[in-house]
């Protein structure tokens, strides 16, 4: 462990940092998040649209064609969601690892000689990339995370409509 690894003003200097890269990528975060919005959407309403196509178009006398056609649409609308969000994240979070590497790279450039000559390169080399790394692992998760719990918060919605005693049931 180095040894300001404990500084806690080190630590938010490096959360200002990141929120401030975050800031600057506001737009394509915010793209994914709603492209996982619309998956989640999607995700949920194939099931309410086959319990009304079985509903209104079985038993109700309706046209089957309608419900299928929904149906199909729904499924379009998830699958090409599916990859557009994970293409924005990975998109995103590529980007600002990207953008942490070569300000690292500078860093390391400006540095004097002699640090150099004391830091071990590999050890240097090894930080820097799993550091990054998680980085970029947690700003891909960000588009994906927020539309799954989108998800989750429409389906307890889904659930508290369809039968209240049972959503809390199912959710305790």
């Amino acid at each position: 462990m180095a040894p300001d690894d404990d500084d806690p003003e080190r630590r938010a200097r490096g959360w200002r940092l990141l929120g401030a890269l975050l800031r600057e990528q506001r737009r394509g975060l915010a793209i994914g998040v709603t492209l996982g919005v619309a998956w989640s959407a999607g995700k949920v309403a194939v099931p309410q649209l086959t319990r009304w196509a079985v509903d209104r178009g079985i038993v109700g006398g309706g046209s089957l064609w309608w419900w299928s056609g929904l149906i199909l649409v729904a499924g379009v609308v998830v699958g090409i969601n599916t990859g557009l969000r994970r293409w924005y994240a990975f998109r995103e979070s590529r980007w600002l690892e990207t953008r942490l590497r070569e300000r690292l790279y500078a860093h390391l450039l400006a540095l004097h000689v002699g640090f150099h000559d004391r830091a071990q390169t590999g050890q240097l080399m090894i930080r820097a990339s799993s550091d990054l790394q998680l980085i970029q692992g947690f700003v891909v998760m960000i588009p994906l995370t927020l539309s799954n719990l989108a998800m989750i918060v429409a389906v307890v919605v889904v659930l508290v409509i369809t039968d209240p005693v049972l959503a809390v049931v199912a959710l305790a």
